[in-house]
């Protein structure tokens, strides 16, 4: 089966979806409290805007900061995946390279330490951006390849080589070594 993989919003439409839960539930709870502690209804002004947006930008400041490294690292990055024929097309900045799957000496998922759950089923909590990962790819000539979810999900397939490892960390930004 063959597949292009371009930047996608699919992941930028999920983390928008939490942060509006997350808005609604605090204003729902600030309303709740306010009535419980003051007796009185609670009346949405400038001051409590700028609380909760300001609430909502701490609570975003991670994505954000890897959401920019991804985007700067696959900004022009197009990827066909042809399993069939078992070969990977990466093209970069209109210069294209075609590997092998058996030309790749290390595939590691980088994934946020949330993700975990889905193995081990430990009951984390996820936080914003739990989601949010990228694809380490190192081939035998010393090409290395980093691919986010912004452009290939991989996250709730299979893995697409195999013998892919798993790394989790807390943030899972593009750190090239």
């Amino acid at each position: 089966m063959k597949r292009t993989f371009r930047t996608n919003n699919k992941i930028l439409a999920s983390i928008l979806k939490d942060n509006i839960i997350l808005v609604f539930t605090i204003a729902f709870l600030t309303a709740v409290f306010y009535y419980f502690k003051e007796g009185e209804h609670f009346i949405l002004n400038f001051l409590s805007l700028k609380i909760l947006a300001t609430i909502v930008f701490v609570s975003n400041i991670h994505n954000i900061i890897i959401l920019i490294s991804y985007y700067k690292e696959n900004k022009n990055t197009k990827v066909k995946i042809d399993t069939d024929y078992k070969k990977i097309i990466i093209k970069k900045d209109g210069i294209s390279r075609q590997y092998l799957f058996s030309e790749i000496k290390t595939s590691v998922y980088n994934l946020g330490i949330y993700y975990k759950n889905k193995l081990d089923n430990a009951k984390r909590w996820p936080i914003l951006g739990s989601d949010l990962g990228y694809w380490k790819i190192e081939f035998n000539n010393g090409d290395s390849v980093y691919l986010s979810n912004l452009l290939v999900d991989f996250l709730h397939d299979k893995p697409i080589v195999k013998n892919t490892k798993y790394r989790f960390i807390l943030f899972p930004i593009i750190r090239k070594k």
